[in-house]
């Protein structure tokens, strides 16, 4: 079994259970899934972003000082959804979770607020530009390498393995993942092939 675990600007993460094997994927997970009842950390979070980026844009109005920083609470959710995510890598004996290479995300990122700006403004680019602009100042970047460094820590105690492919900016999160684990699981057969 692999674990493929996807990124994502809004759901921030996806993970996928694959059969290697029967290439067939057993089941996926969606961050609320994974968080459970704690799910409403991750929207106060959110939140948080949203006020103190208000708060530092005031400041930089009024040419001040801005010592408003991130709060323990997105360390906290990174750290409890890695715990989610190798309890589920263990629960289904998985030897190895592939987590998407950092670089790629800001394309991610940017392809997926793009094809929602489409989608939304279909046809209008000054419109989509404008909803890119505002979908941007409105959903904050998460801090992907700190959640990495949180799975990675966590897989470690499991002795699960870490790898890294490339995420497709195609299809659904779900195959998004799927096919990460794929990739990887490809990439080391042609290592190993050789």
């Amino acid at each position: 079994m692999i674990i493929g675990v996807s990124f994502h600007p809004v759901e921030l993460a996806t993970v996928t259970i694959v059969n290697i094997n029967t290439k067939k994927v057993l089941t996926c997970k969606t961050v609320k899934q994974l968080l459970g009842d704690a799910f409403h950390l991750l929207s106060r979070r959110r939140r948080q972003q949203v006020h103190l980026s208000k708060e530092r844009e005031k400041s930089q109005k009024k040419d001040s000082l801005c010592n408003i920083g991130e709060s323990e609470l997105g360390e906290y959710v990174d750290k409890l959804l890695a715990k989610r995510i190798v309890e589920t890598a263990h629960d289904y004996q998985a030897g190895c979770i592939v987590l998407s290479r950092l670089k790629d995300t800001r394309e991610i990122r940017a392809s997926a607020i793009q094809a929602k700006a489409e989608t939304k403004i279909p046809g209008d680019i000054n419109g989509q530009k404008l909803y890119v602009k505002e979908y941007n100042r409105q959903i904050h970047n998460w801090s992907y390498n700190r959640l990495q460094e949180s799975i990675k820590s966590k897989a470690a105690e499991f002795q699960i393995s870490i790898e890294f492919g490339i995420q497709p900016h195609y299809g659904s999160l779900e195959e998004q993942a799927r096919d990460l684990a794929f990739y990887a699981y490809q990439c080391r057969n042609n290592t190993f092939g050789r």
